[in-house]
């Protein structure tokens, strides 16, 4: 799984396996941090939008676009 566009209230995920996440309800750890309560909504075959039920920490945004 790849993340990316991540920003508080969400990120795109790039997932290897079709299957591997359906549409809803589920958790992201970025690393060692989390989980962070999202929802999931499919774009395509192995894309998905999640969406963070809380804005995640400006500061851990930053950490983690900073590469």
């Amino acid at each position: 799984m790849r993340i990316s566009s991540l920003a508080d209230s969400g990120c795109d995920l790039e997932i290897d396996a079709p299957a591997a996440l359906n549409d809803g309800d589920c958790s992201l750890w970025i690393g060692a941090i989390g989980p962070f309560p999202a929802t999931a909504i499919r774009k395509t075959a192995r894309q998905l939008f999640l969406r963070f039920k809380e804005p995640l920490d400006r500061k851990i945004v930053a950490h983690f676009n900073c590469a």
